[in-house]
């Protein structure tokens, strides 16, 4: 009878440590996220890119954001994140500004500057 209590009571204790696993597993899966935050990334124009007119397309993706903004103005992205838009360049360059807030109210901020061809 005792041995039965103790094989009972090393079952009691498997679960229950598989319980814990899985809490805790379950919270980093969670967490991960929010430790990562919000993120941009510019596809094209590059950075100091000579676009070929005044009038050039700027495409990226933004990760975990619930708002972005180019210039200012408000942009859509698609359900994976993905974004285009066409901006207008001036001589001599022109400062691109993107931002994206994240789900917590964090704001990122990236610039780029471009140079109109001649």
């Amino acid at each position: 009878m005792s041995e039965q209590l103790v094989t009972r009571d090393k079952i009691k204790l498997f679960f229950f440590i598989i319980l814990i696993i899985l809490t805790i597993s379950y919270g980093i899966w969670r967490a991960v996220p929010l430790m990562l935050g919000t993120s941009i990334t510019i596809y094209s124009p590059k950075d100091f890119d000579i676009v070929a007119s005044s009038s050039f397309k700027i495409s990226g993706k933004v990760v975990r954001a619930t708002e972005l903004k180019i210039q200012g103005k408000t942009i859509s992205t698609d359900t994976d994140g993905n974004f285009n838009e066409t901006l207008v360049a001036s001589e001599p360059s022109t400062l691109i500004v993107i931002e994206a807030k994240g789900k917590y109210n964090e704001d990122i901020i990236k610039t780029i500057t471009v140079v109109p061809a001649k």
